[in-house]
C-alpha cells in the first residue's frame, strides 16, 4: 500500500512555495555551490552520517536537521555533543531553538530554501543531493528510523538539472522485477517511502541536483490513500 510515488498534494500542498520562489533559490544555489561541504552519504551511514562510507557519485550538502530533545538525550545534551555531529557534517553546527532545529554552515548560503522549507512544515532533515554524471544509487533501502505510527515520506525537488537529448537521470521505485520510473526535472516533485526498494540513475554529461528533505506522515493516512 506505501509502494508507490505520492503526489504534493498528498503530501504537503504548501511546497509550492518552493515553485513560487524558485529563481530566487536557484540564483542562491548557483552563486554557492561551490562553497558548499559535500559529504558521502548513503543508507550505511546512519541518519546523521555517523557510518563514513563512499556512495560513489552520490553526496549531499547538508542545510538542517530537528532539534529535539529524545530519551537518552535534552536539547542540552545535543547541543553539548554537538562537536560529534560536527565530525560528520565536517562544518560548524549552529543550534536555532526558536524553530527548534540545528543549522549546519551550508544553510548560511540558501537562505531563501531553508526559510521556505521550514515555512512549508519541513523540520526533519534537510540537504542538497547530487548524483554525478554517469553515476548511479544501486537498488537498496534506507533504513531510516522511524515512529511505530508514523513513516518518513523523503522528498526530492528538482533544483539544476540539464536534460539533453535521451540523456537522463531518474529513480525506479518498486522491485527489480517491477517497478515506477520517474524522471528528474527541475522544479519537479517527487514522494516516496525510502523503505521501499529503489534505485537513481545519472546518465547525464552533468551532475543531477536535487534538495531532499524528510517528513513524517502519519501511516494511517498513507495506506488510505491506496494505490
Amino acid at each position: 500500500m506505501m509502494d508507490r510515488f505520492y503526489t504534493l498534494e498528498e503530501i504537503n500542498p504548501k511546497l509550492k512555495l518552493l515553485s513560487d520562489r524558485r529563481t530566487q533559490i536557484h540564483r542562491e544555489f548557483l552563486e554557492s555551490k561551490d562553497k558548499f561541504v559535500w559529504t558521502n552519504w548513503s543508507g550505511a551511514t546512519g541518519y546523521h552520517g555517523y557510518n563514513q562510507e563512499a556512495y560513489r557519485g552520490w553526496q549531499i550538502a547538508a542545510l538542517y536537521g530537528e532539534l529535539k530533545a529524545s530519551a537518552e538525550l535534552s536539547i542540552t545534551d545535543m547541543i553539548q555533543n554537538f562537536h560529534l555531529f560536527e565530525k560528520n557534517y565536517q562544518q560548524k553546527l549552529y543550534p536555532d531553538l526558536e524553530r527548534q532545529i540545528v543549522l549546519c554552515n551550508n544553510a548560511k548560503y540558501m537562505p531563501t530554501l531553508v526559510r521556505t522549507l521550514y515555512e512549508c512544515g519541513i523540520t526533519k532533515r534537510v540537504a542538497i543531493s547530487v548524483v554525478y554524471p554517469g553515476k548511479d544509487i544501486k537498488w537498496h533501502v534506507d533504513p531510516d528510523p522511524e515512529l511505530e505510527n508514523k513513516a518518513i515520506i523523503r522528498g526530492l525537488w528538482g533544483l539544476d538539472i540539464h536534460t539533453q537529448g535521451d540523456q537522463s537521470s531518474y529513480l525506479c521505485l518498486g522491485t527489480k522485477e517491477q517497478y515506477e520510473t520517474k524522471y528528474f526535472k527541475n522544479d519537479e516533485f517527487m514522494f516516496f517511502w525510502g523503505r521501499v526498494l529503489h534505485k537513481v540513475e545519472n546518465s547525464l554529461q552533468t551532475p543531477r541536483y536535487v534538495v531532499c528533505f524528510d517528513q513524517d506522515v502519519e501511516r494511517e493516512y498513507l495506506q488510505s490513500l491506496g494505490n
